[in-house]
Protein backbone atom coordinates (compact mmCIF):
# COMPACT_ATOMS: atom_id res chain seq x y z
CA UNK A 1 0.00 0.00 0.00
CA UNK A 2 0.91 3.67 -0.11
CA UNK A 3 3.14 5.14 2.59
CA UNK A 4 1.02 7.30 4.87
CA UNK A 5 2.05 10.25 7.00
CA UNK A 6 0.68 13.54 8.26
CA UNK A 7 3.42 15.28 6.29
CA UNK A 8 4.07 15.20 2.58
CA UNK A 9 6.14 12.18 1.66
CA UNK A 10 7.97 11.74 -1.60
CA UNK A 11 8.67 8.20 -2.66
CA UNK A 12 10.64 8.04 -5.88
CA UNK A 13 11.42 5.05 -8.05
CA UNK A 14 15.08 6.02 -7.62
CA UNK A 15 14.75 5.23 -3.91
CA UNK A 16 12.54 2.14 -3.89
CA UNK A 17 12.75 0.43 -7.24
CA UNK A 18 15.51 -1.84 -8.46
CA UNK A 19 18.09 -0.52 -10.88
CA UNK A 20 17.43 -1.16 -14.55
CA UNK A 21 20.40 -2.71 -16.36
CA UNK A 22 21.99 -0.40 -18.92
CA UNK A 23 21.02 -2.83 -21.69
CA UNK A 24 17.39 -1.97 -20.93
CA UNK A 25 17.79 1.82 -20.87
CA UNK A 26 15.80 2.15 -24.09
CA UNK A 27 12.23 2.91 -25.11
CA UNK A 28 10.07 0.03 -26.42
CA UNK A 29 9.66 0.28 -30.20
CA UNK A 30 5.95 -0.55 -29.88
CA UNK A 31 5.35 3.11 -29.05
CA UNK A 32 6.52 4.07 -32.54
CA UNK A 33 3.82 1.85 -34.02
CA UNK A 34 1.15 3.22 -31.71
CA UNK A 35 2.01 6.88 -32.35
CA UNK A 36 2.41 6.44 -36.11
CA UNK A 37 -0.94 4.63 -36.22
CA UNK A 38 -2.56 7.62 -34.49
CA UNK A 39 -1.10 9.93 -37.14
CA UNK A 40 -2.56 7.67 -39.84
CA UNK A 41 -6.03 8.81 -38.74
CA UNK A 42 -5.08 12.22 -40.20
CA UNK A 43 -4.79 10.74 -43.70
CA UNK A 44 -1.03 10.39 -43.40
CA UNK A 45 0.68 7.06 -43.97
CA UNK A 46 1.94 5.54 -40.73
CA UNK A 47 5.01 4.42 -42.67
CA UNK A 48 5.70 8.03 -43.66
CA UNK A 49 5.90 8.98 -39.98
CA UNK A 50 8.55 6.31 -39.43
CA UNK A 51 10.45 7.36 -42.57
CA UNK A 52 10.41 10.99 -41.48
CA UNK A 53 11.72 10.00 -38.04
CA UNK A 54 14.37 7.67 -39.48
CA UNK A 55 12.74 4.61 -37.90
CA UNK A 56 11.47 2.86 -41.04
CA UNK A 57 14.44 0.46 -41.13
CA UNK A 58 14.74 0.03 -37.38
CA UNK A 59 15.69 -3.56 -36.56
CA UNK A 60 15.57 -3.62 -32.77
CA UNK A 61 12.88 -3.82 -30.10
CA UNK A 62 13.91 -0.46 -28.69
CA UNK A 63 14.63 3.12 -29.71
CA UNK A 64 16.79 5.73 -28.04
CA UNK A 65 15.76 9.11 -26.66
CA UNK A 66 16.82 10.95 -29.81
CA UNK A 67 14.79 8.57 -31.96
CA UNK A 68 11.76 8.95 -29.70
CA UNK A 69 12.05 12.75 -29.92
CA UNK A 70 12.32 12.52 -33.72
CA UNK A 71 9.22 10.30 -33.80
CA UNK A 72 7.15 12.76 -31.77
CA UNK A 73 8.36 15.73 -33.85
CA UNK A 74 7.41 13.86 -37.01
CA UNK A 75 4.00 12.92 -35.56
CA UNK A 76 3.18 16.51 -34.62
CA UNK A 77 4.43 17.91 -37.94
CA UNK A 78 2.67 15.42 -40.22
CA UNK A 79 -0.61 15.38 -38.29
CA UNK A 80 -0.64 19.09 -37.53
CA UNK A 81 -1.96 18.09 -34.11
CA UNK A 82 0.00 19.04 -30.95
CA UNK A 83 -2.20 16.62 -28.97
CA UNK A 84 -1.32 13.59 -31.12
CA UNK A 85 0.62 11.83 -28.32
CA UNK A 86 -2.30 12.28 -25.95
CA UNK A 87 -4.71 10.83 -28.51
CA UNK A 88 -2.41 7.90 -29.23
CA UNK A 89 -2.27 7.01 -25.52
CA UNK A 90 -6.04 7.24 -25.09
CA UNK A 91 -6.59 4.53 -27.71
CA UNK A 92 -3.95 2.23 -26.24
CA UNK A 93 -5.00 -0.80 -24.15
CA UNK A 94 -2.99 -0.80 -20.92
CA UNK A 95 -1.98 -4.41 -21.51
CA UNK A 96 0.09 -3.14 -24.46
CA UNK A 97 2.66 -2.02 -21.89
CA UNK A 98 3.77 -5.63 -21.47
CA UNK A 99 3.94 -7.26 -18.03
CA UNK A 100 3.72 -3.83 -16.37
CA UNK A 101 0.37 -3.23 -18.06
CA UNK A 102 -0.89 -6.73 -17.20
CA UNK A 103 0.08 -6.24 -13.55
CA UNK A 104 -1.56 -2.82 -13.51
CA UNK A 105 -4.98 -4.06 -14.63
CA UNK A 106 -4.95 -7.37 -12.73
CA UNK A 107 -3.89 -5.86 -9.38
CA UNK A 108 -6.14 -6.16 -6.34
CA UNK A 109 -6.99 -2.45 -6.15
CA UNK A 110 -5.83 0.99 -7.30
CA UNK A 111 -3.25 1.19 -4.50
CA UNK A 112 -1.53 -2.03 -5.51
CA UNK A 113 -1.63 -1.03 -9.18
CA UNK A 114 0.01 2.33 -8.44
CA UNK A 115 2.67 0.75 -6.22
CA UNK A 116 3.59 -1.62 -9.04
CA UNK A 117 3.68 1.12 -11.68
CA UNK A 118 5.86 3.32 -9.46
CA UNK A 119 8.31 0.51 -8.73
CA UNK A 120 8.68 -0.88 -12.25
CA UNK A 121 7.75 2.11 -14.43
CA UNK A 122 11.29 2.59 -15.69
CA UNK A 123 10.97 -0.56 -17.76
CA UNK A 124 8.59 1.41 -20.02
CA UNK A 125 9.84 4.98 -19.52
CA UNK A 126 13.58 4.72 -18.83
CA UNK A 127 13.98 8.47 -19.43
CA UNK A 128 11.92 9.54 -16.41
CA UNK A 129 10.62 8.72 -12.98
CA UNK A 130 7.21 7.97 -11.50
CA UNK A 131 6.76 8.65 -7.81
CA UNK A 132 4.07 9.02 -5.17
CA UNK A 133 3.60 12.11 -3.05
CA UNK A 134 1.21 11.74 -0.13
CA UNK A 135 -0.18 14.78 1.68
CA UNK A 136 -3.13 14.63 4.00
CA UNK A 137 -6.07 12.89 2.33
CA UNK A 138 -4.57 12.94 -1.16
CA UNK A 139 -1.91 11.07 -3.11
CA UNK A 140 -0.27 12.34 -6.30
CA UNK A 141 1.23 10.10 -8.97
CA UNK A 142 3.99 12.37 -10.20
CA UNK A 143 5.86 12.18 -13.51
CA UNK A 144 9.26 13.79 -14.09
CA UNK A 145 11.69 13.64 -17.01
CA UNK A 146 15.36 12.91 -16.32
CA UNK A 147 16.23 13.81 -19.88
CA UNK A 148 14.88 16.81 -21.77
CA UNK A 149 13.21 16.19 -25.14
CA UNK A 150 13.26 19.83 -26.22
CA UNK A 151 10.22 20.98 -28.16
CA UNK A 152 8.38 17.69 -27.59
CA UNK A 153 8.66 17.58 -23.78
CA UNK A 154 4.92 18.21 -23.57
CA UNK A 155 4.14 15.30 -25.92
CA UNK A 156 6.32 12.95 -23.84
CA UNK A 157 4.40 13.91 -20.68
CA UNK A 158 1.07 13.78 -22.55
CA UNK A 159 1.63 10.15 -23.51
CA UNK A 160 2.36 9.13 -19.91
CA UNK A 161 -0.41 11.14 -18.23
CA UNK A 162 -3.09 10.24 -20.77
CA UNK A 163 -2.23 6.54 -20.52
CA UNK A 164 -2.95 6.41 -16.78
CA UNK A 165 -5.71 9.03 -16.65
CA UNK A 166 -7.81 7.18 -19.23
CA UNK A 167 -7.03 3.68 -17.93
CA UNK A 168 -8.17 3.94 -14.32
CA UNK A 169 -11.82 4.94 -14.97
CA UNK A 170 -12.31 1.87 -17.17
CA UNK A 171 -10.85 -0.74 -14.81
CA UNK A 172 -12.33 0.18 -11.42
CA UNK A 173 -15.49 -1.14 -9.83
CA UNK A 174 -16.88 2.27 -8.85
CA UNK A 175 -16.17 5.92 -9.80
CA UNK A 176 -13.31 7.84 -8.22
CA UNK A 177 -14.39 10.32 -5.58
CA UNK A 178 -11.61 12.73 -6.56
CA UNK A 179 -9.26 12.97 -9.54
CA UNK A 180 -7.40 16.04 -10.81
CA UNK A 181 -4.66 16.28 -13.44
CA UNK A 182 -1.91 18.82 -12.75
CA UNK A 183 0.30 20.04 -15.62
CA UNK A 184 3.30 22.35 -15.39
CA UNK A 185 2.66 23.93 -18.79
CA UNK A 186 0.70 27.17 -18.99
CA UNK A 187 -2.86 27.15 -20.24
CA UNK A 188 -2.61 27.55 -24.00
CA UNK A 189 -4.78 27.37 -27.06
CA UNK A 190 -5.18 23.61 -26.67
CA UNK A 191 -6.57 23.81 -23.11
CA UNK A 192 -10.18 23.16 -24.11
CA UNK A 193 -9.13 20.22 -26.30
CA UNK A 194 -7.19 18.70 -23.39
CA UNK A 195 -10.25 18.97 -21.18
CA UNK A 196 -12.37 17.16 -23.77
CA UNK A 197 -9.84 14.36 -24.17
CA UNK A 198 -8.98 13.64 -20.54
CA UNK A 199 -11.58 12.36 -18.04
CA UNK A 200 -10.72 14.70 -15.15
CA UNK A 201 -10.37 18.42 -14.37
CA UNK A 202 -6.99 19.88 -15.41
CA UNK A 203 -4.96 22.48 -13.53
CA UNK A 204 -2.47 24.26 -15.81
CA UNK A 205 0.59 26.12 -14.52
CA UNK A 206 0.99 23.67 -11.62
CA UNK A 207 4.30 22.96 -9.87
CA UNK A 208 4.34 19.35 -11.05
CA UNK A 209 2.99 16.96 -13.66
CA UNK A 210 0.74 14.61 -11.72
CA UNK A 211 -2.55 12.82 -11.31
CA UNK A 212 -4.00 13.49 -7.85
CA UNK A 213 -6.38 11.00 -6.20
CA UNK A 214 -8.09 10.73 -2.84
CA UNK A 215 -6.31 8.29 -0.52
CA UNK A 216 -9.61 6.56 0.22
CA UNK A 217 -9.92 5.64 -3.46
CA UNK A 218 -6.74 3.55 -3.35
CA UNK A 219 -8.83 0.73 -1.87
CA UNK A 220 -11.23 0.62 -4.84
CA UNK A 221 -11.07 -2.91 -6.31
CA UNK A 222 -10.19 -3.39 -9.98
CA UNK A 223 -12.72 -5.10 -12.23
CA UNK A 224 -10.01 -7.33 -13.68
CA UNK A 225 -8.39 -8.22 -10.36
CA UNK A 226 -6.75 -11.62 -10.75
CA UNK A 227 -4.14 -12.70 -8.21
CA UNK A 228 -2.74 -15.42 -10.48
CA UNK A 229 -2.30 -13.07 -13.46
CA UNK A 230 -0.86 -10.35 -11.22
CA UNK A 231 1.70 -12.69 -9.63
CA UNK A 232 2.71 -14.01 -13.03
CA UNK A 233 3.19 -10.49 -14.41
CA UNK A 234 5.06 -9.41 -11.26
CA UNK A 235 7.41 -12.37 -11.62
CA UNK A 236 8.19 -11.27 -15.17
CA UNK A 237 8.81 -7.69 -14.04
CA UNK A 238 11.22 -8.85 -11.37
CA UNK A 239 13.11 -11.06 -13.78
CA UNK A 240 13.50 -8.19 -16.25
CA UNK A 241 15.67 -6.44 -13.66
CA UNK A 242 17.93 -9.44 -13.27
CA UNK A 243 21.04 -9.96 -15.38
CA UNK A 244 19.88 -11.74 -18.51
CA UNK A 245 20.64 -15.29 -19.35
CA UNK A 246 22.08 -18.03 -17.38
CA UNK A 247 21.47 -21.42 -18.97
CA UNK A 248 18.88 -22.19 -16.28
CA UNK A 249 15.49 -20.74 -17.01
CA UNK A 250 16.51 -19.97 -20.59
CA UNK A 251 12.97 -20.31 -21.89
CA UNK A 252 11.69 -17.85 -19.25
CA UNK A 253 14.53 -15.48 -20.12
CA UNK A 254 13.49 -15.46 -23.78
CA UNK A 255 9.80 -14.96 -23.07
CA UNK A 256 10.64 -12.13 -20.66
CA UNK A 257 12.69 -10.49 -23.39
CA UNK A 258 9.82 -10.89 -25.88
CA UNK A 259 7.48 -9.24 -23.36
CA UNK A 260 9.85 -6.34 -22.89
CA UNK A 261 10.15 -5.95 -26.68
CA UNK A 262 6.39 -5.96 -27.27
CA UNK A 263 5.59 -4.52 -30.69
CA UNK A 264 8.63 -6.07 -32.33
CA UNK A 265 9.17 -9.65 -33.47
CA UNK A 266 12.62 -10.41 -32.09
CA UNK A 267 15.12 -12.42 -34.08
CA UNK A 268 17.50 -14.94 -32.58
CA UNK A 269 20.40 -12.61 -33.36
CA UNK A 270 18.84 -9.69 -31.48
CA UNK A 271 18.13 -11.80 -28.40
CA UNK A 272 21.62 -13.29 -28.47
CA UNK A 273 23.14 -9.80 -28.57
CA UNK A 274 21.01 -8.72 -25.60
CA UNK A 275 22.25 -11.76 -23.68
CA UNK A 276 25.86 -11.00 -24.61
CA UNK A 277 26.06 -14.25 -26.57
CA UNK A 278 26.77 -15.10 -30.17
CA UNK A 279 23.81 -16.52 -32.11
CA UNK A 280 25.65 -19.84 -32.38
CA UNK A 281 26.21 -19.99 -28.60
CA UNK A 282 22.56 -19.23 -27.91
CA UNK A 283 21.48 -21.92 -30.35
CA UNK A 284 23.83 -24.39 -28.68
CA UNK A 285 22.40 -23.56 -25.23
CA UNK A 286 18.86 -23.97 -26.55
CA UNK A 287 19.69 -27.31 -28.17
CA UNK A 288 21.32 -28.57 -24.97
CA UNK A 289 18.09 -27.75 -23.10
CA UNK A 290 16.01 -29.41 -25.87
CA UNK A 291 14.51 -26.04 -26.78
CA UNK A 292 13.87 -24.23 -30.05
CA UNK A 293 13.95 -20.43 -30.44
CA UNK A 294 11.20 -20.55 -33.08
CA UNK A 295 8.98 -22.77 -30.96
CA UNK A 296 9.38 -20.56 -27.88
CA UNK A 297 8.65 -17.41 -29.86
CA UNK A 298 5.66 -18.94 -31.64
CA UNK A 299 4.17 -20.11 -28.35
CA UNK A 300 4.65 -16.67 -26.80
CA UNK A 301 3.06 -14.91 -29.79
CA UNK A 302 0.14 -17.36 -29.76
CA UNK A 303 -0.52 -16.86 -26.04
CA UNK A 304 -0.38 -13.08 -26.38
CA UNK A 305 -2.65 -13.19 -29.43
CA UNK A 306 -5.28 -15.23 -27.59
CA UNK A 307 -5.13 -12.85 -24.64
CA UNK A 308 -5.59 -9.73 -26.77
CA UNK A 309 -8.33 -11.22 -28.94
CA UNK A 310 -10.32 -12.99 -26.22
CA UNK A 311 -9.63 -11.20 -22.93
CA UNK A 312 -9.08 -7.69 -24.26
CA UNK A 313 -11.49 -8.09 -27.20
CA UNK A 314 -9.08 -6.23 -29.50
CA UNK A 315 -9.38 -6.29 -33.27
CA UNK A 316 -7.15 -8.49 -35.41
CA UNK A 317 -5.41 -5.40 -36.80
CA UNK A 318 -4.61 -3.94 -33.36
CA UNK A 319 -3.46 -7.34 -32.09
CA UNK A 320 -1.16 -7.74 -35.09
CA UNK A 321 0.38 -4.31 -34.44
CA UNK A 322 0.93 -5.02 -30.75
CA UNK A 323 2.71 -8.27 -31.61
CA UNK A 324 5.06 -6.64 -34.12
CA UNK A 325 3.41 -7.52 -37.43
CA UNK A 326 3.52 -4.69 -39.97
CA UNK A 327 0.96 -6.57 -42.07
CA UNK A 328 -2.12 -8.09 -40.44
CA UNK A 329 -2.33 -10.73 -43.18
CA UNK A 330 0.98 -12.22 -41.99
CA UNK A 331 -0.43 -12.40 -38.47
CA UNK A 332 -3.58 -14.12 -39.77
CA UNK A 333 -1.44 -16.74 -41.54
CA UNK A 334 0.57 -17.38 -38.38
CA UNK A 335 -2.59 -17.68 -36.27
CA UNK A 336 -4.29 -20.07 -38.70
CA UNK A 337 -1.20 -22.26 -38.91
CA UNK A 338 -0.79 -22.35 -35.11
CA UNK A 339 -4.42 -22.78 -34.04
CA UNK A 340 -5.90 -24.26 -37.22
CA UNK A 341 -8.56 -21.52 -37.18
CA UNK A 342 -8.78 -17.85 -38.11
CA UNK A 343 -8.27 -15.15 -35.42
CA UNK A 344 -11.77 -13.72 -35.98
CA UNK A 345 -13.13 -16.97 -34.47
CA UNK A 346 -10.97 -16.76 -31.32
Amino acid sequence: GVIRSDDAIHRSIHDTGPTVPMSQQDIPIIYSRIISSAVARHNVSAHQVLVDAGLDRHQSGYMGNDEYAALLKSAVKLSGDPLIACKAAINLPFSAHGPLGIAGISARDIGQAIDTIVKYGRLRIPFGSISQEVQGDFVAIRFALDTGFGEVDTQVIDFIVATLATTFPGVISRPLSYCVIELERPQGQSADAYRKLLPAPIVFGAQRNAIVLAQQDLAIPLLGANAEEYDKALSRLRSLYQPLASSTGLEATLTDYFSQSLGHLCSLGEVAEALFLTPRTLQRKLKAADLSFQRIRDQWVAEQARYYLVEENLSVEVTATLLGYSDASNFRRFYKKYFNTVPSQA
